[in-house]
């Protein structure tokens, strides 16, 4: 199945004219300019949003867009906020879709089926009333058992293997932030129907800091292989842990801080030291030195 952007949007009868555009990316996001909107969408773990973002109309009729789906086999019904577009391997959900605009209102809407495209409808009454820009903004594929949206999870990577006598298992792995100096790997599994087998659960949740997750398949084996880098010095040859916070770190450091200190000025008032906790393996477990007042700005 391919999502299409938009083969047509509606003002009032008014056909909008829809540029190929260039995607950009920033991080997650990618920001396509279609000439009468902005196309975004941004990739979570657990769902891929799509949103398009109306700056300017030509009137403050209803707005209607009509996004085409592509490819073979599937079949659309209706499902609870949205279509759902299955196959013999599983399916894929095109729901949960919002307007918004500038003031924070929002209204949910229905997503129909026309045969050929999704189709989502912003009232006039919303439109008349709104404050530009006004979003639309459904969601492709949302996952609500995927890890614990509370917590800071990012980089996954995923591995199929196709053995018949189980129906398939697919893993999908991501980093999970527990400290600033220890990231751990958890996974989820299911299988071709895209029925959960494992939900959330443990590869790594040890001291050690796991970057770079990635995964691999084997259908021989009939098993997976999770591979990551691994920030947790067994050897003091090249200095421990703390050396690894050199002046390009603590710059880094020094900028996040600042950025979070400018985003919640709630807490500006309060005083700021930068503690390094240094780890090193020991007989009955881990060594820790706790440098206090390890740099300053």
């Amino acid at each position: 199945m391919r999502l299409v952007y938009p083969e047509k949007t509606v003002v009032v009868r008014q056909v909008l004219e829809l540029a190929d555009g260039r995607p950009e990316a920033v991080g997650a996001r990618v920001a396509t300019h279609r000439g009468a909107f902005t196309e975004v969408v941004d990739t979570q773990l657990d769902s891929l949003e799509q949103s398009f973002v109306f700056d300017r109309l030509p009137n403050r009729g209803a707005i209607a867009v009509d996004v085409r789906i592509g490819g073979d086999g599937y079949e659309a019904s209706g499902i609870d906020g949205g279509l759902r577009f299955a196959t013999a391997f599983g399916h894929v959900d095109y729901t949960q879709a919002i307007a918004l605009d500038a003031a924070g209102r929002r209204l949910p809407l229905a997503i129909e089926w026309t045969g050929a495209a999704a189709h989502i409808e912003i009232p006039a009454e919303f439109v008349a009333a709104a404050t530009l820009p006004i979003v639309l903004d459904p969601t492709l594929n949302f996952w609500f058992g995927l890890g614990n949206p509370s917590l800071l999870q990012h980089d996954g990577d995923v591995a199929t293997i196709r053995p018949s006598a189980i129906n398939g298992r697919t893993l999908l792995v991501w980093q999970r932030q527990w400290s600033l100096t220890d990231q751990d790997c958890w996974g989820l599994m299911f299988d071709n129907d895209l029925g959960f087998v494992q939900i959330d659960f443990t590869i790594d949740f040890t001291a050690e800091d796991w970057l770079k997750v990635v995964c691999a398949g084997n259908n021989h084996a009939q098993n997976f292989l999770v591979v990551a880098e691994v920030r947790l010095r067994s050897r003091q040859d090249f200095g421990g842990g703390a050396a690894s916070v050199d002046h390009r770190k603590q710059q880094r450091l020094l900028r996040a801080s600042l950025h979070l200190l400018a985003t919640h000025p709630r807490w500006s008032g309060f005083p700021v030291r930068f503690d390094v906790l240094d780890l090193r393996p020991a007989a009955a477990g881990f060594e820790i030195d706790w440098i206090q007042h390890a740099f300053t700005a």
